[in-house]
């Protein structure tokens, strides 16, 4: 089905897992908008809410959803949704986005309506329902990739605040320009469909964490101009600050170490072994002064520098979840 011709046809992509009444909020706001066909890709979820959104999709022609038999997670739910979306449809846009995540009434519209003969993707500002900006989607730009920002990183990194080195600011939120950036999150991210020709798509394996930073340096690499717009926004429901590596399931800390490791070899080039040896130093100091639960933490570093040294191509992100939970489970 081709929507080519009409002035930036847009197909939204969700994914989506277990979360039914954040679900129900993203499919209203998005039905609401002059999106072509709302793509909504379930990871597994739970009876309920597998029924809800059949249902729903049976009411609503522009919903089409895709139900994966295992959770892929938000990698492998925006690789297949995306595939989907380019293929059927050919679309001028593909937007994309979590289940907890939704654009402001109007955003959609606007971004239809505007001129981005200058872009090949552009991203949405990501604000928490307090109001507060969602720092997990704050863009960013590659400080290995522009001298001085990578000097300005660098004495952000010795006073321990890395990220506002080469994140953008609160202050550029405010602006009513369109900033070049080199990396945008999986909320309310638009990118042309022909993006997919030249990159492919989100790399599965990611499971959780990185897979959209991956994905944009990659297409920055193939030569696409990627932007942020802030007056575009977005709603992610979401805690307003960074969650802590430490404070977060180990599971979880596993993808983000490991997924992080992948992240910097795109980004870094060849100073990718001095930030090798930097990340690993610092994780190892971060278990040194766990008071608790050392051995399981070592555990599940050991096995994420492992993994990402000596593992290559897909792998079930679920598995390692039941792998990295067992550990503390009591022997039968």
């Amino acid at each position: 089905m081709s929507l080519r011709g009409t002035q930036n046809s847009l197909v939204a992509v969700v994914v989506s897992h277990n979360r039914l009444s954040d679900l129900k909020c993203t499919i209203e706001a998005l039905l609401a908008t002059p999106c072509c066909a709302i793509v909504v890709v379930d990871n597994a979820s739970a009876p309920p809410v597998v029924a809800w959104l059949k249902k729903t999709a049976q009411n609503h022609d522009r919903i089409y959803p895709i139900f994966l038999a295992t959770n892929r997670g938000g990698a492998g739910g925006f690789h297949y949704g995306m595939k989907f979306a380019h293929a059927y449809f050919t679309p001028d846009w593909i937007v994309v986005m979590d289940d907890d995540a939704r654009p402001h009434a109007g955003a959609i519209a606007q971004f239809c309506a505007a001129d981005w003969v200058h872009w090949d993707m552009v991203g949405a500002a990501s604000f928490c329902p307090k109001g507060n900006i969602a720092e997990m989607n704050r863009p960013s730009r590659n400080p290995f990739w522009d001298f001085r920002l990578l000097l300005k990183t660098a004495s952000y990194f010795c006073v321990g605040r890395t990220r506002a080195g080469f994140h953008l600011t609160d202050q550029d939120y405010n602006a009513d320009q369109v900033y070049p950036v080199d990396a945008l999150s999986f909320v309310g991210l638009f990118l042309r469909h022909n993006i997919l020709d030249r990159i492919n798509l989100p790399k599965k394996d990611y499971f959780i964490y990185g897979d959209d930073v991956d994905f944009c340096l990659r297409a920055r690499q193939s030569g696409a101009r990627i932007g942020f717009a802030p007056w575009l926004r977005f709603e992610h429901n979401c805690d307003s600050t960074p969650v802590r590596v430490l404070s977060r399931p180990l599971w979880k800390s596993y993808f983000t170490y490991r997924n992080g490791l992948k992240v910097y070899r795109r980004a870094s080039g060849v100073f990718f072994p001095f930030i090798f040896v930097i990340c690993v130093f610092k994780w190892i100091l971060k278990g040194l002064r766990l008071k608790g639960s050392k051995k399981l933490y070592f555990k599940m570093l050991l096995l994420s520098v492992y993994d990402f040294l000596c593992v290559t191509g897909d792998t079930d992100g679920a598995d390692k979840i039941a792998q990295i939970q067992s550990w503390s489970k009591p022997p039968n």
